[in-house]
């Protein structure tokens, strides 16, 4: 919303006559008026004059006359120049917002020559509303948090008449969860209703609930859980990309992938290890099972025994695949390396499958409960991706069933029973979510704050109806005329890339021909695909979700809708414009895939303070401009030259040898000034180090954060190149931010640095120095210090930390 033209005043000419103040402009007040700095009125000189001087009095008018027209011409001039930055100044919502935000996140005592992330960012920490020891934020978090918030309100807008039905469904979705969470008590458990007391699932709960274990089948118990309702427990099933199809240019890039699960190691998952956590959570599972045995109203005997029972066979069989998860991932992994499990000649029939697991599980019954009858025969070729897990479960399974097989149905099917009892845990009353959420608390060691039902049904809403929100997030948020902008942006830095590439004196002719290639068949994807505002797709998408029903009906018919999609994924050509493929489009996300050489930029990312239609283009260029450059000179960088899409990965790339062995050659310069800026900046933590400690420390940091600083070199330069070149186009947003401290150039850097501001607690702090994540702090001073335009653009001298005599020369 524009200000009022009258708030922001300008002193007019006619304003110097009839005694008006005469004075230097020096800026704006608070209202937009002119400020001067104070001089007396010739009123009152003209009253000293004739006092005390009478005689004199017309050779010092003369003089004076003289004085104040030289004095009002220059005031006059001061204050068009003002009129003419004013005109220029943006001064919509979004700009003054994004104005109070930078200053305010700005340490201005610091010297930006010195420590320009402390200058940019230094009360970035000051600004949070919580500080704890499991805190951390960023920009990226924040931009997360309101893209959330903004579909949020978007939900809670009345459909208007003409809303078409995906967006009718999606807000009854969320609201039919609102409900449904702020309800205390509820009249039943539909969890145990409408899935334990079923009679087809082979005796899932049986155990607990008091009913007979005589019919109870492993088979038909898993079946259920990670068919029917699509959970994964023992291992899990799902449509998986392809990369071997792919590669082969097919139109189908999904196969069946069958292998281990996460959600079945259990809740704690490596806490587990811990004795005092094992108290804690089998005490957490009978609590749990007491409630599901008081709402199912059955007469259990021997209630204790059998809720202690309960709890023991799940945290025993928790504790075996646990272990079996673990003890298979090296040998795995190393299985990975060495071949494809999705080349065609390592995929499995079903019926192969079945064999290899000893006919504990029917893997064709299996499939089918997911894909059909009809999409599903013996002859199905599917990947096994983790074959050291299957093997190891089918020996456990096998060894459980041989000893005792009474005892391997109760085990295995109390398991089954919570592993699906966890997954609806949302779904049931607040008395089973906050035992839910203490535990995590507890064993996670994370600092949650209040659930609440909007967020809660967000998420809930995004697991049923992602393609939903995505639509609805760009129908409210992001325009097309925002996507054409973030094009051409593209496009601008794309040229820029090349025109660096010419720059770089260690390339030969050779190799900068092939660089160019490359950054010119960059395919980039932004903002959203056109189905996203399809009505007619997103319409056909959710067909099958009935939001006419109950809340847990709802939640049935969007298993019923995600395991469909599995099938179309299976059996539909590929389409690279399927809003599938681009995640959740609110996400700050983007993605760029080196073998594809496709880069993807989300709508939400695409949002201030790193980009914006109506932002000022030194904000846009310094953030998302930088962002992108850096995406596009990691297809040529190091590890960009050994893919091609001709060949794909080839070890030795296509850099000429010349080319490698000059940049080995100066990353080392690089990697010198990494460590000498590492250990100023941390001399404190380093100097608890012993030498030899304190060595391989540094060595360890700066293991992979010197590759990509060459690149966040290149990717400034160029981004400054662009802004340079594009700020004064017609059609750019070409206006200050009311902001009188820093020039526009100035502004560009700042916008780089504050994209990096981020905060962490005390533990995270201590976590990412144990895992060698190297500061941000840091890498933002390094990489703007081997930029000669950044020392030239706020007057650094030279030789002072961040404008250093020596500077690397990479790209």
């Amino acid at each position: 919303m524009e200000n009022p033209d009258d708030k922001y005043k300008i002193f007019d000419s006619s304003d110097l006559q009839g005694g008006a103040a005469a004075g230097r402009v020096i800026g704006f007040d608070s209202t937009g008026v002119v400020v001067l700095q104070r001089r007396f009125t010739y009123t009152a000189a003209f009253g000293l004059l004739a006092v005390g001087l009478g005689c004199l009095l017309g050779v010092v008018f003369l003089m004076l006359f003289s004085v104040s027209s030289v004095r009002a011409g220059q005031l006059q001039a001061q204050v068009q120049a003002l009129r003419q930055a004013q005109s220029e100044t943006c001064r919509t919502e979004q700009c003054l917002q994004q104005a109070a935000y930078l200053t305010k996140i700005m340490n201005h005592s610091a010297n930006p020559c010195d420590d320009f992330y402390e200058y940019a960012c230094g009360n970035y920490d000051k600004m949070l509303p919580y500080d704890h020891w499991f805190a951390y934020t960023s920009v990226f978090h924040e931009m997360d948090r309101k893209a959330q918030d903004d579909i949020e309100t978007a939900l809670s807008k009345p459909t208007a008449d003409d809303s078409p039905n995906w967006e009718r469904k999606v807000k009854d979705y969320y609201w039919t969860c609102v409900q449904y969470y702020r309800t205390y008590i509820h009249d039943e458990n539909p969890f145990i209703t409408q899935v334990l007391n079923k009679t087809d699932h082979g005796g899932l709960g049986n155990y607990l609930l008091g009913r007979s274990l005589d019919t109870a089948s492993v088979d038909l118990m898993f079946r259920t859980v990670s068919g029917k309702y699509f959970v994964p427990s023992l291992f899990s099933a799902r449509s998986h990309w392809n990369d071997y199809l792919h590669k082969s240019n097919s139109d189908w890039k999904y196969t069946i992938w069958v292998g281990s699960s996460s959600r079945g190691v259990g809740i704690i998952r490596y806490n587990l290890y811990y004795s005092r956590h094992q108290d804690i959570y089998k005490r957490f599972v009978k609590e749990v099972a007491e409630l599901l045995i008081r709402d199912s109203k059955m007469n259990v005997p021997n209630q204790a025994q059998v809720v202690e029972t309960f709890a023991s066979d799940v945290l025993y069989v928790e504790q075996q695949l646990l272990q079996i998860h673990s003890d298979s991932w090296p040998s795995q992994w190393m299985m990975f390396m060495s071949s494809n499990p999705s080349h065609p000649d390592r995929m499995l029939k079903v019926s192969d499958l079945t064999n290899r697991m000893s006919s504990l599980i029917d893997f064709k019954a299996f499939l089918s409960s997911i894909y059909g009858q009809d999409k599903i025969t013996d002859n199905t070729k599917v990947v096994m991706y983790s074959e050291v897990y299957m093997d190891k479960l089918n020996t456990l399974l096998t060894q459980m069933k041989n000893n005792n097989t009474q005892e391997y149905n109760r085990k295995i099917g109390n398991f089954l029973t919570w592993v699906l009892a966890s997954f609806f845990e949302w779904d049931l009353s607040p008395e089973y979510r906050l035992k839910f959420k203490s535990i995590r608390d507890i064993t996670w060691y994370t600092y949650n704050p209040e659930e609440n039902a909007h967020d809660f049904c967000f998420s809930n809403s995004r697991w049923g109806m992602k393609k939903a929100l995505s639509g609805l997030y760009v129908k409210e948020y992001f325009s097309e005329a925002s996507r054409d902008k973030a094009n051409t942006l593209f496009e601008h830095l794309r040229k820029a890339a090349k025109d660096g590439i010419d720059q770089v004196g260690w390339m030969d002719d050779d190799t900068k021909r092939l660089a160019k290639q490359r950054v010119d068949s960059i395919v980039e994807k932004s903002g959203y695909p056109d189905q996203a505002k399809d009505n007619n797709y997103l319409d056909r998408e959710f067909q099958r979700i009935d939001t006419s029903k109950d809340y847990f009906s709802l939640l049935l018919s969007s298993i019923e809708y995600l395991k469909n999609r599995q099938v179309r994924l299976l059996t539909d050509r590929y389409d690279p414009q399927d809003l599938e493929h681009w995640g959740q489009l609110w996400d700050t996300h983007f993605s760029y895939h080196l073998y594809d050489n496709e880069l993807l930029v989300q709508a939400g990312i695409l949002q201030a303070p790193l980009f914006s239609k109506n932002l000022p283009q030194q904000l846009v260029y310094g953030g998302m401009g930088t962002l992108l450059a850096h995406e596009i000179y990691q297809s040529f960088d190091v590890n960009g030259q050994r893919y091609s899409k001709s060949v794909g990965y080839q070890r030795k790339g296509w850099w000429s040898a010349s080319a490698v062995n000059e940049y080995t050659n100066r990353v080392t310069c690089l990697r010198d000034s990494l460590r000498e800026l590492l250990e100023y900046y941390e001399q404190d933590r380093l100097g608890d180090l012993s030498a030899e400690e304190r060595e391989q420390k540094i060595k360890d940091l700066l293991k992979n954060s010197v590759n990509w600083t060459a690149v966040e070199i290149g990717a400034i330069k160029s981004a400054r190149r662009a802004f340079d070149v594009h700020k004064n186009d017609v059609d750019s947003t070409h206006v200050r931010l009311p902001v009188y401290d820093n020039t526009e150039e100035q502004m560009f850097y700042i916008s780089y640095a504050q994209m990096n501001c981020h905060h962490i607690g005390v533990y995270y702090d201590y976590r990412s120095w144990r895992r060698n994540w190297f500061p941000w702090k840091i890498l933002v001073n390094a990489a703007i210090s081997h930029v000669p335009e950044f020392g030239r653009t706020f007057s650094c001298k030279r030789g002072s930390r961040l404008s250093p005599e020596k500077r690397c020369d990479v790209f």
